[in-house]
């Protein structure tokens, strides 16, 4: 691909970026985006087939974004831990918002919470399985029931957040880890003697 084209491709994903935060998905259309990259409706379908495929190259870059940056700053740390692990997610979710938001709130909603899903769950995978070896998680027979647990609190916690756009992300990290750490209050689960099942 000529430096042309990849400045053009680069500049339609800014502009399709910028468009979907500001609009959203649905509201969003090609020209939006063509108008706002300064190209013609032809030019963009010279790098994309429709809307739907530039919102895919843009939840991709969150996904991909998300993995390099926690990856990064879980290892810094030294051994991940649970707390190492959403604290990195919640700073890199609350630094990149507006990408965020588009991948858990955009199009196709169902299918793009999932491939984040399915990417945060596979990071916590190997530290539980670590704290499992050493007798941590004796309650716990089934490791990735857990780690899908756990990432479906984050993926809530997270567009709860971006919907209430507070706390900041240390308060956002400190409620997430009370609540996965203290569970829900036991008053919750007491059984009412009028329950018919």
């Amino acid at each position: 691909m000529s430096k042309k084209r990849e400045r053009t491709r680069a500049d339609l994903l800014t502009a399709a970026r910028n468009v979907f935060s500001r609009k959203g998905f649905h509201d969003t259309s090609i020209l939006d985006i063509t108008e706002a990259a300064d190209v013609g409706v032809g030019t963009f379908y010279l790098h994309f087939r429709d809307k739907d495929e530039i919102f895919e190259n843009l939840v991709q870059e969150v996904l991909n974004s998300l993995r390099q940056q926690v990856t990064a700053d879980v290892y810094q740390q030294g051994e991940p831990s649970l707390p190492t692990i959403i604290r990195a997610i919640f700073y890199h979710a609350y630094d990149q918002r507006d990408l965020f938001r588009i991948a858990l709130t955009g199009g196709g909603l169902f299918a793009r919470t999932f491939h984040v899903q399915d990417l945060i769950a596979e990071g916590l995978l190997p530290t539980l399985e670590r704290m499992a070896q050493r007798g941590l998680l004796n309650a716990y027979t089934d490791i990735s029931l857990l780690a899908d647990f756990i990432t479906g609190v984050i993926i809530q916690g997270v567009i709860w957040w971006f919907d209430q756009e507070e706390p900041d992300p240390k308060g956002m990290t400190e409620q997430t880890l009370l609540l996965l750490s203290q569970g829900l209050p036991a008053a919750l689960f007491i059984e009412n003697e009028q329950t018919p099942y």
